[in-house]
Protein backbone atom coordinates (compact mmCIF):
# COMPACT_ATOMS: atom_id res chain seq x y z
CA UNK A 1 0.00 0.00 0.00
CA UNK A 2 1.54 3.30 -1.10
CA UNK A 3 1.97 6.17 1.34
CA UNK A 4 -0.22 9.19 0.48
CA UNK A 5 1.72 12.32 -0.50
CA UNK A 6 2.26 14.85 2.25
CA UNK A 7 0.84 18.36 1.98
CA UNK A 8 3.64 20.88 1.57
CA UNK A 9 4.01 23.82 3.91
CA UNK A 10 6.47 26.67 4.18
CA UNK A 11 7.87 27.57 7.61
CA UNK A 12 7.54 31.34 7.24
CA UNK A 13 10.57 32.77 9.07
CA UNK A 14 9.95 36.54 8.58
CA UNK A 15 6.96 36.36 10.94
CA UNK A 16 9.22 35.43 13.87
CA UNK A 17 9.16 38.43 16.22
CA UNK A 18 12.57 37.35 17.42
CA UNK A 19 14.14 38.57 14.19
CA UNK A 20 12.30 41.90 13.88
CA UNK A 21 15.64 43.66 14.10
CA UNK A 22 16.68 42.16 10.75
CA UNK A 23 13.42 42.51 8.76
CA UNK A 24 12.01 45.77 7.41
CA UNK A 25 8.28 46.41 7.19
CA UNK A 26 8.38 46.68 3.40
CA UNK A 27 10.35 43.46 3.05
CA UNK A 28 8.01 41.62 5.39
CA UNK A 29 4.95 42.65 3.41
CA UNK A 30 6.59 41.76 0.12
CA UNK A 31 7.65 38.37 1.39
CA UNK A 32 4.21 37.57 2.81
CA UNK A 33 2.32 38.63 -0.31
CA UNK A 34 4.51 36.80 -2.81
CA UNK A 35 4.73 33.65 -0.72
CA UNK A 36 0.93 33.57 -0.44
CA UNK A 37 0.19 34.30 -4.08
CA UNK A 38 3.07 32.85 -6.09
CA UNK A 39 4.08 29.76 -4.12
CA UNK A 40 2.14 26.47 -4.20
CA UNK A 41 2.90 25.82 -0.53
CA UNK A 42 0.70 26.87 2.34
CA UNK A 43 2.37 29.00 5.02
CA UNK A 44 3.10 27.44 8.40
CA UNK A 45 3.30 29.79 11.40
CA UNK A 46 4.15 28.60 14.89
CA UNK A 47 1.76 29.75 17.61
CA UNK A 48 3.66 32.56 19.33
CA UNK A 49 4.65 34.14 16.01
CA UNK A 50 1.02 35.18 15.50
CA UNK A 51 1.33 37.30 18.66
CA UNK A 52 4.91 38.61 18.67
CA UNK A 53 5.38 39.99 15.15
CA UNK A 54 4.61 43.71 14.95
CA UNK A 55 4.29 43.68 11.15
CA UNK A 56 1.78 40.83 11.15
CA UNK A 57 -0.24 42.38 13.99
CA UNK A 58 -0.33 45.72 12.18
CA UNK A 59 -1.49 44.10 8.96
CA UNK A 60 -4.18 41.90 10.50
CA UNK A 61 -5.52 44.58 12.88
CA UNK A 62 -5.45 47.39 10.34
CA UNK A 63 -7.56 45.62 7.75
CA UNK A 64 -10.24 43.32 9.11
CA UNK A 65 -10.31 41.32 5.90
CA UNK A 66 -6.65 41.48 4.99
CA UNK A 67 -5.01 39.08 2.57
CA UNK A 68 -3.44 37.35 5.57
CA UNK A 69 -6.67 36.75 7.51
CA UNK A 70 -8.44 35.70 4.32
CA UNK A 71 -5.63 33.20 3.72
CA UNK A 72 -6.16 31.89 7.25
CA UNK A 73 -9.83 31.38 6.45
CA UNK A 74 -8.89 29.43 3.31
CA UNK A 75 -6.25 27.22 4.99
CA UNK A 76 -3.41 28.85 3.09
CA UNK A 77 -2.06 29.83 6.53
CA UNK A 78 -1.68 26.92 8.95
CA UNK A 79 -0.96 27.36 12.69
CA UNK A 80 1.36 25.10 14.67
CA UNK A 81 0.02 24.82 18.23
CA UNK A 82 2.22 23.48 21.02
CA UNK A 83 -0.45 21.35 22.68
CA UNK A 84 -2.43 18.41 21.27
CA UNK A 85 -5.57 19.74 22.97
CA UNK A 86 -5.32 23.23 21.44
CA UNK A 87 -7.65 23.97 18.52
CA UNK A 88 -7.97 27.77 18.67
CA UNK A 89 -5.85 30.88 19.15
CA UNK A 90 -7.45 32.01 22.40
CA UNK A 91 -6.51 28.77 24.12
CA UNK A 92 -3.07 28.96 22.54
CA UNK A 93 -2.48 32.48 23.87
CA UNK A 94 -3.91 32.11 27.36
CA UNK A 95 -2.87 28.55 28.19
CA UNK A 96 0.01 27.39 25.99
CA UNK A 97 1.84 30.71 25.69
CA UNK A 98 0.70 32.52 28.83
CA UNK A 99 1.02 29.70 31.37
CA UNK A 100 4.41 28.68 29.93
CA UNK A 101 5.70 32.25 30.31
CA UNK A 102 6.74 32.36 26.67
CA UNK A 103 8.53 35.65 26.00
CA UNK A 104 7.91 38.07 23.16
CA UNK A 105 4.23 39.07 23.36
CA UNK A 106 4.14 42.86 23.82
CA UNK A 107 0.82 44.58 24.47
CA UNK A 108 2.28 47.86 23.19
CA UNK A 109 2.35 46.43 19.65
CA UNK A 110 -1.46 46.12 19.54
CA UNK A 111 -4.09 48.72 18.83
CA UNK A 112 -6.50 46.43 20.74
CA UNK A 113 -4.99 43.73 22.96
CA UNK A 114 -3.46 40.25 22.50
CA UNK A 115 -6.67 38.58 23.74
CA UNK A 116 -8.84 40.65 21.35
CA UNK A 117 -6.46 39.78 18.54
CA UNK A 118 -6.70 36.07 19.42
CA UNK A 119 -10.50 36.27 19.22
CA UNK A 120 -10.27 37.93 15.79
CA UNK A 121 -7.94 35.19 14.56
CA UNK A 122 -10.41 32.60 15.88
CA UNK A 123 -13.25 34.23 13.95
CA UNK A 124 -11.22 33.84 10.76
CA UNK A 125 -9.89 30.37 11.57
CA UNK A 126 -13.39 29.08 12.36
CA UNK A 127 -14.42 29.82 8.76
CA UNK A 128 -11.86 27.37 7.41
CA UNK A 129 -13.52 24.17 6.23
CA UNK A 130 -10.31 22.19 6.78
CA UNK A 131 -9.03 23.79 10.02
CA UNK A 132 -5.53 22.56 9.26
CA UNK A 133 -3.06 22.64 12.14
CA UNK A 134 0.20 21.10 13.25
CA UNK A 135 1.00 20.12 16.81
CA UNK A 136 4.48 20.57 18.23
CA UNK A 137 6.21 17.23 18.59
CA UNK A 138 7.28 16.26 22.13
CA UNK A 139 10.27 18.01 23.68
CA UNK A 140 10.97 20.74 21.14
CA UNK A 141 13.20 22.37 23.74
CA UNK A 142 15.57 19.40 23.82
CA UNK A 143 15.69 19.28 20.02
CA UNK A 144 16.68 22.95 19.88
CA UNK A 145 19.09 22.46 22.76
CA UNK A 146 20.88 19.63 20.96
CA UNK A 147 21.05 21.65 17.75
CA UNK A 148 22.36 24.88 19.30
CA UNK A 149 24.94 22.91 21.29
CA UNK A 150 26.21 21.23 18.10
CA UNK A 151 26.61 24.65 16.48
CA UNK A 152 27.90 26.70 19.42
CA UNK A 153 30.56 24.14 20.34
CA UNK A 154 32.20 24.19 16.93
CA UNK A 155 35.84 25.18 17.34
CA UNK A 156 36.39 26.16 13.71
CA UNK A 157 34.24 27.18 10.79
CA UNK A 158 34.58 25.47 7.44
CA UNK A 159 34.83 28.80 5.67
CA UNK A 160 37.54 30.74 3.87
CA UNK A 161 36.48 34.04 5.41
CA UNK A 162 39.29 34.88 7.85
CA UNK A 163 37.32 37.78 9.33
CA UNK A 164 34.41 35.48 10.16
CA UNK A 165 36.78 32.89 11.59
CA UNK A 166 38.28 35.54 13.85
CA UNK A 167 34.87 36.74 15.04
CA UNK A 168 33.81 33.17 15.81
CA UNK A 169 36.94 32.43 17.80
CA UNK A 170 36.48 35.61 19.84
CA UNK A 171 33.00 34.46 20.94
CA UNK A 172 34.07 31.08 22.36
CA UNK A 173 33.74 32.00 26.02
CA UNK A 174 30.35 33.66 25.51
CA UNK A 175 29.09 30.69 23.53
CA UNK A 176 30.11 28.15 26.16
CA UNK A 177 28.77 30.11 29.12
CA UNK A 178 25.44 30.90 27.43
CA UNK A 179 24.83 27.20 26.83
CA UNK A 180 25.46 26.37 30.48
CA UNK A 181 23.30 29.25 31.71
CA UNK A 182 20.57 28.58 29.15
CA UNK A 183 20.20 24.94 30.14
CA UNK A 184 20.02 25.80 33.86
CA UNK A 185 17.60 28.72 33.45
CA UNK A 186 15.32 26.65 31.21
CA UNK A 187 15.18 23.88 33.79
CA UNK A 188 14.41 26.36 36.58
CA UNK A 189 11.55 27.75 34.47
CA UNK A 190 10.09 24.26 34.12
CA UNK A 191 11.19 23.70 30.52
CA UNK A 192 13.33 21.06 28.88
CA UNK A 193 16.45 21.42 26.80
CA UNK A 194 17.30 25.07 26.18
CA UNK A 195 14.97 27.96 25.42
CA UNK A 196 16.06 30.58 22.90
CA UNK A 197 15.15 33.39 25.27
CA UNK A 198 17.31 31.99 28.05
CA UNK A 199 20.39 32.00 25.81
CA UNK A 200 19.71 35.62 24.88
CA UNK A 201 19.21 36.56 28.53
CA UNK A 202 22.42 34.77 29.47
CA UNK A 203 24.31 36.79 26.87
CA UNK A 204 22.74 39.95 28.28
CA UNK A 205 23.88 39.15 31.81
CA UNK A 206 27.36 38.04 30.79
CA UNK A 207 27.76 41.29 28.85
CA UNK A 208 26.57 43.40 31.80
CA UNK A 209 23.39 44.50 30.02
CA UNK A 210 20.95 42.87 32.46
CA UNK A 211 20.74 42.90 36.22
CA UNK A 212 19.40 40.04 38.34
CA UNK A 213 15.72 39.48 37.62
CA UNK A 214 15.76 41.45 34.35
CA UNK A 215 15.10 39.83 30.99
CA UNK A 216 15.03 40.77 27.32
CA UNK A 217 11.60 40.26 25.81
CA UNK A 218 13.05 39.66 22.35
CA UNK A 219 16.54 39.00 20.91
CA UNK A 220 16.50 42.39 19.20
CA UNK A 221 16.35 44.09 22.59
CA UNK A 222 19.87 42.85 23.32
CA UNK A 223 21.18 44.30 20.07
CA UNK A 224 19.41 47.61 20.69
CA UNK A 225 21.06 47.82 24.10
CA UNK A 226 24.48 47.17 22.58
CA UNK A 227 23.93 49.96 20.05
CA UNK A 228 22.90 52.37 22.80
CA UNK A 229 26.15 51.68 24.69
CA UNK A 230 28.65 52.40 21.97
CA UNK A 231 31.23 53.55 24.48
CA UNK A 232 31.26 50.09 26.04
CA UNK A 233 31.02 48.03 22.85
CA UNK A 234 33.23 48.91 19.91
CA UNK A 235 32.35 47.88 16.35
CA UNK A 236 34.25 44.60 16.63
CA UNK A 237 32.48 43.51 19.81
CA UNK A 238 29.10 44.55 18.44
CA UNK A 239 29.76 42.43 15.35
CA UNK A 240 30.52 39.42 17.52
CA UNK A 241 27.27 39.83 19.44
CA UNK A 242 25.30 40.27 16.21
CA UNK A 243 26.72 37.00 14.89
CA UNK A 244 25.74 35.13 18.05
CA UNK A 245 22.19 36.50 18.06
CA UNK A 246 21.72 35.73 14.35
CA UNK A 247 23.04 32.21 14.89
CA UNK A 248 20.71 31.57 17.83
CA UNK A 249 17.72 32.74 15.78
CA UNK A 250 18.64 30.75 12.70
CA UNK A 251 19.24 27.61 14.79
CA UNK A 252 15.85 28.11 16.47
CA UNK A 253 14.01 28.38 13.17
CA UNK A 254 15.94 25.54 11.57
CA UNK A 255 15.28 23.24 14.53
CA UNK A 256 11.57 23.96 14.44
CA UNK A 257 11.43 23.28 10.70
CA UNK A 258 13.14 19.91 11.13
CA UNK A 259 10.80 18.94 13.96
CA UNK A 260 7.63 20.01 12.12
CA UNK A 261 8.79 18.03 9.10
CA UNK A 262 8.42 14.86 11.21
CA UNK A 263 4.62 15.15 10.95
CA UNK A 264 3.55 12.37 8.54
CA UNK A 265 0.87 14.59 7.01
CA UNK A 266 3.10 17.51 6.00
CA UNK A 267 6.40 18.16 4.26
CA UNK A 268 7.80 21.37 5.71
CA UNK A 269 10.29 23.65 3.95
CA UNK A 270 12.05 26.67 5.44
CA UNK A 271 12.55 30.16 4.09
CA UNK A 272 15.26 32.38 5.57
CA UNK A 273 15.61 36.15 5.28
CA UNK A 274 18.92 36.97 3.64
CA UNK A 275 19.99 39.14 6.57
CA UNK A 276 20.26 36.04 8.77
CA UNK A 277 22.17 34.09 6.14
CA UNK A 278 24.80 36.80 5.75
CA UNK A 279 27.00 35.39 8.52
CA UNK A 280 24.99 32.92 10.58
CA UNK A 281 24.30 30.76 7.55
CA UNK A 282 28.00 30.04 7.24
CA UNK A 283 28.20 28.99 10.89
CA UNK A 284 25.57 26.24 10.54
CA UNK A 285 27.15 23.28 8.66
CA UNK A 286 24.01 22.06 6.90
CA UNK A 287 23.42 25.48 5.34
CA UNK A 288 26.83 25.62 3.68
CA UNK A 289 27.09 25.40 -0.09
CA UNK A 290 26.99 22.06 -1.89
CA UNK A 291 25.64 20.95 -5.23
CA UNK A 292 22.15 19.42 -5.28
CA UNK A 293 22.17 15.65 -5.69
CA UNK A 294 21.67 14.53 -9.25
CA UNK A 295 22.13 18.01 -10.73
CA UNK A 296 25.57 19.05 -11.94
CA UNK A 297 24.55 22.45 -13.28
CA UNK A 298 20.98 23.47 -12.39
CA UNK A 299 18.99 24.94 -15.26
CA UNK A 300 17.73 28.49 -14.84
CA UNK A 301 16.03 31.28 -16.68
CA UNK A 302 14.84 34.81 -15.98
CA UNK A 303 11.72 36.62 -17.13
CA UNK A 304 10.00 39.94 -16.53
CA UNK A 305 6.40 39.90 -15.32
CA UNK A 306 3.94 42.75 -14.90
CA UNK A 307 2.37 42.54 -11.43
CA UNK A 308 0.39 44.81 -9.14
CA UNK A 309 2.60 46.46 -6.55
CA UNK A 310 2.61 44.92 -3.11
CA UNK A 311 0.61 47.81 -1.67
CA UNK A 312 -1.91 47.44 -4.51
CA UNK A 313 -2.31 43.76 -3.68
CA UNK A 314 -2.75 44.52 0.02
CA UNK A 315 -5.48 47.07 -0.77
CA UNK A 316 -7.28 44.80 -3.23
CA UNK A 317 -10.34 42.73 -2.40
CA UNK A 318 -8.74 39.83 -0.56
CA UNK A 319 -11.53 37.40 -1.48
CA UNK A 320 -10.78 38.03 -5.15
CA UNK A 321 -7.06 37.50 -4.65
CA UNK A 322 -7.53 34.23 -2.78
CA UNK A 323 -10.02 33.07 -5.42
CA UNK A 324 -7.40 33.75 -8.09
CA UNK A 325 -4.72 32.01 -5.97
CA UNK A 326 -6.93 28.90 -5.80
CA UNK A 327 -8.14 29.06 -9.41
CA UNK A 328 -7.34 26.81 -12.37
CA UNK A 329 -5.07 29.54 -13.74
CA UNK A 330 -2.87 29.40 -10.64
CA UNK A 331 -2.89 25.60 -10.62
CA UNK A 332 -1.74 25.62 -14.24
CA UNK A 333 1.20 27.83 -13.27
CA UNK A 334 2.14 25.56 -10.36
CA UNK A 335 1.89 22.48 -12.58
CA UNK A 336 4.00 24.02 -15.35
CA UNK A 337 6.59 25.05 -12.80
CA UNK A 338 6.84 21.49 -11.53
CA UNK A 339 7.07 20.12 -15.07
CA UNK A 340 9.93 22.50 -15.90
CA UNK A 341 11.74 21.55 -12.70
CA UNK A 342 11.59 17.87 -13.55
CA UNK A 343 12.52 18.37 -17.19
CA UNK A 344 13.81 21.90 -17.96
CA UNK A 345 13.38 21.74 -21.74
CA UNK A 346 12.76 24.71 -24.03
CA UNK A 347 9.13 23.66 -24.40
CA UNK A 348 8.67 23.37 -20.63
CA UNK A 349 10.25 26.79 -20.12
CA UNK A 350 7.96 28.37 -22.71
CA UNK A 351 4.92 26.78 -21.06
CA UNK A 352 6.01 28.04 -17.63
CA UNK A 353 6.55 31.58 -18.93
CA UNK A 354 3.12 31.64 -20.56
CA UNK A 355 1.35 30.20 -17.51
CA UNK A 356 2.91 32.75 -15.15
CA UNK A 357 2.04 35.62 -17.50
CA UNK A 358 -1.59 34.48 -17.63
CA UNK A 359 -1.75 34.13 -13.86
CA UNK A 360 -0.13 37.54 -13.36
CA UNK A 361 -2.61 39.07 -15.82
CA UNK A 362 -5.48 37.86 -13.63
CA UNK A 363 -3.89 39.48 -10.59
CA UNK A 364 -3.48 42.75 -12.52
CA UNK A 365 -7.05 42.58 -13.72
CA UNK A 366 -8.58 42.23 -10.26
CA UNK A 367 -6.20 44.42 -8.23
CA UNK A 368 -6.64 48.09 -9.13
CA UNK A 369 -3.69 50.38 -8.49
CA UNK A 370 -0.01 50.91 -9.40
CA UNK A 371 1.80 48.08 -11.11
CA UNK A 372 5.46 47.10 -11.37
CA UNK A 373 7.66 45.11 -13.68
CA UNK A 374 9.18 42.30 -11.66
CA UNK A 375 12.07 40.03 -12.55
CA UNK A 376 11.46 36.36 -11.82
CA UNK A 377 14.35 33.90 -11.85
CA UNK A 378 13.73 30.15 -11.79
CA UNK A 379 16.47 27.73 -10.81
CA UNK A 380 16.03 24.00 -11.18
CA UNK A 381 16.26 21.86 -8.07
CA UNK A 382 15.67 18.14 -7.77
CA UNK A 383 12.51 17.06 -5.97
CA UNK A 384 12.51 15.95 -2.31
CA UNK A 385 16.02 16.86 -1.32
CA UNK A 386 17.69 19.25 1.04
CA UNK A 387 18.95 22.19 -0.96
CA UNK A 388 22.09 23.84 0.42
CA UNK A 389 22.60 27.35 -0.82
CA UNK A 390 25.66 29.55 -0.88
CA UNK A 391 25.29 32.59 1.31
CA UNK A 392 24.46 35.81 -0.50
CA UNK A 393 23.85 34.21 -3.89
CA UNK A 394 20.79 35.08 -5.92
CA UNK A 395 19.08 31.72 -6.20
CA UNK A 396 15.69 30.23 -6.71
CA UNK A 397 12.66 32.19 -7.59
CA UNK A 398 13.37 35.84 -6.95
CA UNK A 399 11.50 39.07 -7.45
CA UNK A 400 13.32 42.37 -7.53
CA UNK A 401 12.96 45.93 -8.71
CA UNK A 402 15.32 48.83 -9.20
CA UNK A 403 17.82 49.24 -6.40
CA UNK A 404 16.05 46.79 -4.08
CA UNK A 405 17.50 43.57 -2.73
CA UNK A 406 15.30 40.64 -3.82
CA UNK A 407 14.14 39.79 -0.30
CA UNK A 408 11.69 37.31 -1.79
CA UNK A 409 13.63 34.51 -3.42
CA UNK A 410 12.08 31.07 -3.47
CA UNK A 411 13.41 27.76 -4.75
CA UNK A 412 11.25 26.35 -7.50
CA UNK A 413 10.32 22.73 -7.79
CA UNK A 414 9.89 21.86 -4.12
CA UNK A 415 6.13 21.42 -4.22
CA UNK A 416 3.76 19.40 -6.31
CA UNK A 417 0.99 22.00 -6.23
CA UNK A 418 -2.35 22.02 -4.47
CA UNK A 419 -5.66 20.58 -5.59
CA UNK A 420 -7.42 22.91 -8.00
CA UNK A 421 -10.25 24.94 -6.53
CA UNK A 422 -12.04 27.27 -8.93
CA UNK A 423 -12.91 30.54 -7.25
CA UNK A 424 -15.74 32.87 -8.24
CA UNK A 425 -14.33 36.26 -9.24
CA UNK A 426 -16.24 39.49 -8.78
CA UNK A 427 -16.15 42.53 -11.04
CA UNK A 428 -13.73 43.56 -13.77
CA UNK A 429 -11.31 46.33 -12.83
CA UNK A 430 -9.19 48.51 -15.13
CA UNK A 431 -5.42 48.38 -15.25
CA UNK A 432 -3.55 51.39 -13.90
CA UNK A 433 -0.19 51.56 -15.68
CA UNK A 434 3.00 52.62 -13.95
CA UNK A 435 6.38 53.57 -15.36
CA UNK A 436 8.70 50.63 -15.96
CA UNK A 437 11.63 49.84 -13.69
CA UNK A 438 15.17 49.07 -14.73
CA UNK A 439 15.64 45.76 -13.01
CA UNK A 440 18.88 44.53 -11.50
CA UNK A 441 19.81 41.86 -8.97
CA UNK A 442 21.36 42.42 -5.57
CA UNK A 443 22.67 40.05 -2.93
CA UNK A 444 21.10 38.67 0.25
CA UNK A 445 17.89 37.03 -0.98
CA UNK A 446 15.39 35.24 1.14
CA UNK A 447 15.66 31.53 0.36
CA UNK A 448 13.70 28.36 0.94
CA UNK A 449 15.42 25.19 2.13
CA UNK A 450 13.22 22.11 1.53
CA UNK A 451 13.88 19.15 3.81
CA UNK A 452 12.45 16.49 1.53
CA UNK A 453 10.28 13.46 2.30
Amino acid sequence: MSTPPRDRLLYFSPVDGGIEYSVKRKDFRESLVYNLLLEPNGILITDVFFFNCQFLIELAEGERHSLFTRALEESLVVPAFRSEGTYDFTTSLLRDIGESNVQGVEASQYSTSPSDFARWLDQCYSKSTERKRLVWPPDMGSAFGDFIVSVFTRSDLHADDERLQSIWQATRQLRESSLEDGRLLTRLAGGTGIRRGEIINSLGRRLGLLQDGEIFNKPGDLLSEVVSRRREFDASRAEQIQLLVDTVNLCYQRSQTVQFNLDPRYSVSQNIPGALLMNAGTVIPELQASAPMGVRVPADFTMTVRLPSVETLLRADSSNLVAIRKSDRAEEYFAKRLSWTRNPSERAEADLRESLERYAADLVRFAVGPQENRVVTFVQRTINETVNLSVGSVVGYGLSKAGVSPEVSLVSGIAAGATAVVGKLAGDRPRVPKSKFTVKFAANPEVILPLGD
